[in-house]
């Protein structure tokens, strides 16, 4: 017997032992071709589920023709869709974290000015303070986020990285201080990928929540007619601040010119309700009085809009551009809300 008739006679006894080990679920090449398939060379392919779109998961099967028309099938699965990050995670070189930290700082000494502008410094009916004096922008993100993103850098002085500042700045979520609450959500940040961008940027929303305790009044009205409270109220006071802050990464830039924030939205409001206000003592002028009964509510909200003087493309606003104009160029007031009082 020659050797070709000896493998012919190899290749039909394993044949034969393929057909009793797969019994019905062996398809030969007749059997193959009556599922509607289409071939590629050796490969058969079957479509499931032609009515499902391809942003969809989808199961695509194949079936191999192997040794003696065994037929098996490879299974893909598309990965899961993924968003296309605008950032990535890179060291913080000491130059940049000195930026970091001297313009949060500078922020902070900024917003201290804030609290004495114009409406921001206006006293309010029933609570009888100001949003700037109940707030105390200045105090909140000083003690809120530039002395924490400055303790973090402390803490890790040889290597600090983006992504380890995004976590130290994501772990302030429920930090309080000074009858503050802080709410911190959708941080990010990293070296920009945005092309044409050379700078790194850190995204938040940063709410803080303040109580306050006041002796209520009755506005200018009130004031006018020497009316004073010696009973107290509580209120609320709220910073929700939307923005960005970062590093510009271009050659030549002083500190100030370098670091820079993008203001999404700004918004201060100050809330007292009080349906029953506490008895007590009070005075209309020189005339003592009793409080007996009565009920107040305040509802006061100051949008802060800052103005792109120079109308940069990404909406940036320098420290430079902070500490060197006056508040009346750079920041629009947005005043809404009610106060009602009743005996």
């Amino acid at each position: 017997m020659s050797s070709s008739d000896s493998r012919r006679g190899r290749d039909q006894a394993r044949r034969q032992a393929r057909r009793r080990k797969h019994g019905s679920q062996y398809r030969g090449p007749a059997a193959r071709d009556n599922l509607g398939s289409s071939s590629l060379g050796g490969c058969r392919s079957r479509r499931r589920n032609p009515w499902q779109s391809n942003s969809q998961r989808r199961l695509a099967a194949y079936q191999l023709t192997g040794l003696g028309g065994l037929s098996r099938q490879l299974r893909l699965e598309p990965l899961e869709p993924r968003l296309v990050l605008s950032t990535i995670n890179v060291a913080i070189a000491q130059s940049e974290e000195d930026i970091l930290v001297g313009g949060l700082a500078g922020l902070a000494g900024w917003a201290d000015t804030l609290d004495d502008h114009n409406l921001v410094a206006q006293l309010l009916p029933v609570v009888g303070q100001s949003i700037g004096d109940g707030l105390d922008l200045g105090d909140i993100l000083d003690q809120g986020l530039a002395q924490p993103v400055a303790a973090y850098f402390l803490g890790d002085p040889t290597d600090p990285t983006t992504d380890e500042l995004v976590t130290a700045i994501t772990n302030l979520q429920g930090a309080t201080f000074d009858n503050v609450t802080l709410t911190v959500t959708g941080v990010s940040g990293g070296k920009s990928t945005v092309p044409g961008d050379n700078e790194l940027v850190f995204n938040l929303v940063l709410q803080a929540d303040r109580s306050l305790v006041a002796n209520p009044i009755l506005g200018p009205e009130g004031d006018a007619l020497g009316i004073d409270f010696s009973s107290t109220i509580n209120a609320d006071a709220t910073l929700t601040l939307d923005f960005s802050f970062g590093v510009d990464l271009s050659v030549g830039l002083t500190d100030e010119q370098a670091f820079f924030i993008r203001v999404n939205s700004f918004d201060t409001d100050v809330d007292a309700n009080v349906a029953a206000l506490p008895t007590g003592a009070m005075s209309i002028g020189f005339f003592d009085a009793a409080l007996t009964s009565g009920n107040m509510a305040l509802d006061a909200d100051l949008g802060v809009g800052l103005t792109n003087l120079d109308l940069d493309p990404n909406g940036n606003i320098t420290l430079e551009e902070l500490q060197g104009n006056s508040l009346s160029s750079l920041v629009t007031l947005t005043p809404t809300g009610t106060s009602t009082g009743s005996n």
